[in-house]
């Protein structure tokens, strides 16, 4: 049937089952959108790609279940179901008797203000909402793995990856006639390839284990919405496979990337620590930037072959060719290859003298990562950072024993952070002089520097936090004022080896612009 005889009768409110007084059509380069007031309905285009085949009737049927099966995964409320459109009587609506022309998804229509690229446009993702972003995906991955392995076991393989990867630099290739352009390319390619050669086996590996899921395929801001205060993901990668099972690190990353392409790289280190405090995936971290710099570079092609249609549908002449959000996404590829200084940082306090808090700004700051003795403790358990070990039934998660393995985790972590090329501030009292040495041993196994940033506050305000703290709720750690002043009956000052690494942090103070820009350098002699 002729779909422009559909898409017109579906702008007419007789379509519908339901009351509708205004209709706005969004036209996709694969689909139809029609927005009703409260549903909306998404048809597919009869297309056949070479990434995608809506071509028949049943075909588009299938695909629009998929969706629906895909994205209830974590958007429930907002997918409701498959609907036919129906012929009768030269009369074209929703449901009814007559002949079946077409299918639709139907939604739940939402306030599109909520969708976080139009809040990370306004400069309001908070580090609030930053936090039910992670914990969002986090808590979506963790699903995946609740699910026996899918039979799809080619996809994320190390042959499925290096095809893909090397495939996108084939294509830019092919698109892309300027010398200098060609010559910045073949550098990524050059750099990606040796980073297959280097990290085949652990991309090979976490295959092997589990760690390609059946994910979202297309995690960026605007396929995320604020909605009743949490932030839901939505319209995900229904019509091709490939594009959706990935390793969870590599799925990561794509967000990361999003972000980073908008300036926003303080926020993408937040979800990250957030996310990894959920998941503690710290293993994929020595892939993360390998898969941004193919991220980015899909988006350069996609932005190449978008400036290019303009350029054949006749909207603009040479002159005019945008290749602006091309370049962007080059330049951002290119970032990625830069040096970073890596260095090895240690906490040292009692409870509630505020390190945590410090950690996390610095971290943020710093592009750095935070592993706090509080999250890992707990994951030894099976327990989330914000369950309480006493509701768990567990017994005691603090004896010495517990504390011992607690430290021998952060002490691997660590190791698997640096070795990825990450700063990392390790979060813990380190009251005995035997716990910070550890790490300045593993900082001096690495070749990196090494720092014990020693965060103080009074012990009124000390108090204070951690009766505030008892009654929120929404911290890791449990150590209350008894706690602290065991702590305190116990600590250890810093012998004659430790006091060239020290660096004093009063944290009822703000971080200074110069404080922090000895710590970006590395200057922890003050």
């Amino acid at each position: 049937m002729d779909k422009s005889k559909i898409i017109q009768a579906l702008q007419s409110p007789q379509a519908y089952p339901h009351p509708v007084t205004d209709i706005t059509l969004i036209e996709t380069h694969i689909s139809w959108v029609f927005l009703t007031g409260l549903y909306a309905y998404k048809i597919k285009k009869p297309l056949k790609l070479d990434f995608l085949d809506f071509s028949n009737l049943e075909k588009r049927r299938y695909y629009c279940h998929e969706e629906l099966r895909l994205n209830r995964r974590f958007a429930p409320a907002l997918y409701l179901d498959v609907v036919s459109i129906c012929e009768e009587q030269e009369s074209i609506s929703f449901g009814g008797a007559g002949t079946v022309v077409e299918y639709a998804v139907k939604m739940r229509q939402f306030d599109t203000s909520g969708l976080l690229d139009n809040l990370a446009q306004k400069s309001l993702l908070t580090e609030a909402l930053l936090s039910k972003m992670a914990v969002s995906i986090a808590a979506f991955h963790d699903t995946l793995f609740g699910e026996s392995q899918s039979e799809n076991q080619v996809f994320g393989s190390l042959d499925t990856v290096s095809s893909l990867v090397l495939g996108n630099f084939t294509t830019i290739q092919t698109l892309l006639d300027n010398k200098s352009d060609l010559k910045r390319l073949q550098v990524l390619e050059d750099w990606s390839r040796c980073e297959l050669a280097k990290y085949g086996s652990k991309i090979r590996d976490r295959h092997d284990a589990g760690f390609v899921r059946e994910c979202h395929g297309d995690l960026h801001l605007g396929n995320m919405t604020l909605l009743d205060d949490e932030v839901i993901l939505f319209d995900c990668i229904e019509f091709n496979p490939e594009f959706r099972f990935m390793d969870v690190i590599s799925e990561l990353a794509f967000l990361l990337m999003d972000l980073e392409s908008r300036g926003l790289y303080s926020e993408s280190n937040s979800v990250l620590n957030t996310y990894l405090s959920y998941r503690g995936d710290y293993d994929g971290l020595v892939l993360l930037k390998f898969y941004k710099v193919y991220f980015a570079l899909v988006r350069a092609k996609v932005s190449l072959i978008k400036a290019l249609a303009v350029k054949r549908e006749g909207m603009g002449s040479a002159d005019e060719l945008d290749l602006s959000a091309f370049y962007r996404y080059l330049a951002l590829a290119e970032h990625y290859l830069q040096p970073t200084t890596c260095w090895c940082a240690i906490t040292h306090g009692i409870s509630g003298s505020g390190k945590s808090t410090v950690a996390r700004q610095l971290a943020n700051r710093m592009a750095a990562l935070q592993i706090r003795s509080d999250v890992e403790r707990k994951r030894l358990f099976n327990l989330k950072p914000l369950q309480k070990s006493a509701d768990a039934s567990l017994g005691n998660i603090y004896t010495p024993a517990v504390t011992r393995r607690t430290f021998v985790r952060l002490h691997e972590i660590a190791e698997l952070i640096l070795a990825a090329g990450i700063p990392v501030i390790v979060d813990a009292t380190f009251l005995s002089r035997k716990s910070r040495s550890s790490f300045y041993q593993l900082a001096e196994s690495c070749s990196v520097p090494f720092h014990i940033l020693n965060i103080s506050a009074s012990d009124q305000v000390i108090r204070q936090r951690l009766q505030l703290r008892d009654l929120k709720a929404d911290d890791a750690s449990e150590a209350g004022v008894e706690v602290m002043m065991d702590q305190c009956a116990v600590r250890e000052g810093f012998d004659e080896s430790e006091k060239g690494h020290v660096i004093n942090i009063n944290s009822e103070q703000p971080l200074g612009e110069k404080l922090l820009k000895q710590l970006e350098d590395c200057q922890f002699e003050l």
